[in-house]
């Protein structure tokens, strides 16, 4: 009974002391990783990102590091001064915590899940867009080790949670408002060929352009798996159903992003007949009373998409 007694009280200890280490670790590389993650961001980017707080925990995604960064902000800089251009209530960002360990290895993201994010993106008249914010490769900030170095991408799952977008194009007198956004994806990125499950549902969603409304305030919801190559950027659509308020939408096939070219190649239909889901459509049509208003008849609604995309070139 007493080596009994005494193992346990063994295992006891080693559990307190693991436990222990695992709430002490993020704080002991709280700073080293916010500096990192800042460094990294401001370095490569032609904006500026902030975040209020840092929180740290094994025990969100053990083995694996979770940093959530607090009112996470991105802004622009010179002809968008003063624009943000992303920002979320929450960043939560899984690291390899092997990654953080050596001086030649990079620094691993698994996963991202943003909360009540904001994208506002906008398109000034000359063409210039506020997303615009990558630095030429010669404008980078060197460091010890280059940013492809520094910092890995191999995400198995990313998510939203409650996101909006804006999207007001001047130059194509295109908008886009998007409210209610949750999407998640779950695959694994790190392959150059894999299928990425999504599913996506939004509240609210209106699209103009000019004077007229495509859509006012649609719900949406999407579930679809995506075939993706990276090698040869062929996307291929599969097992996917789209529903615009009550009219439900089938597509199939694939996109290819060529040298100066986009190859496509979709087709879409639905499988229903009744007029009155296509009539859902129409911008204040989809209202409370909706139900209660009588209509009739079918209808059939195929189509399709194919040939070459570019400046001069439209598919068929």
């Amino acid at each position: 009974m007493k080596l009994l007694k005494r193992f346990l009280i063994v295992i006891v200890v080693l559990l307190v002391l693991v436990i222990g280490t695992l709430l002490a670790v993020p704080f002991l590389f709280k700073d080293e990783l916010v500096g990192v993650v800042k460094e990294q961001i401001n370095a490569n980017i032609n904006a500026t990102a902030d975040f209020a707080d840092v929180n740290l925990s094994f025990f969100r995604s053990f083995p694996h590091l979770s940093l959530g960064l607090e009112d996470f902000t991105l802004t622009g800089k010179e002809e968008f001064e003063g624009l943000r251009l992303v920002e979320a209530a929450e960043t939560s960002v899984t690291v390899n915590v092997k990654s953080l360990f050596g001086e030649n290895t990079p620094l691993e993201i698994r996963e991202v899940a943003l909360r009540e994010p904001k994208v506002h993106v906008v398109v000034r008249q000359d063409g210039l867009a506020n997303y615009d914010i990558a630095l030429p490769a010669e404008e980078t900030v060197e460091t010890e080790s280059s940013a492809a170095d520094a910092l890995q991408i191999a995400l198995q799952q990313y998510s939203i949670e409650n996101g909006s977008v804006i999207y007001d194009d001047r130059a194509g007198d295109i908008y886009l408002n998007i409210s209610g956004l949750n999407h998640s994806g779950t695959g694994n990125l790190t392959l150059t060929e894999y299928d990425l499950d999504t599913e996506t549902t939004i509240d609210q969603m209106t699209v103009e352009q000019g004077d007229i409304a495509f859509l006012k305030n649609a719900r949406l919801a999407l579930d679809a798996i995506f075939h993706i190559n990276t090698e040869t950027s062929l996307y291929q659509l599969r097992d996917n159903e789209l529903k615009v308020n009550e009219l439900l939408l089938n597509a199939d096939g694939e996109v290819q992003m060529m040298d100066e070219d986009i190859r496509l190649d979709l087709s879409f239909n639905s499988p229903g007949s009744d007029f009155r889901s296509l009539w859902s459509l129409i911008p204040n049509a989809y209202t409370a009373d909706y139900q209660d208003v009588a209509i009739d008849g079918s209808f059939t609604l195929d189509g399709l998409v194919k040939g070459i995309y570019n400046e001069t070139t439209y598919p068929a």
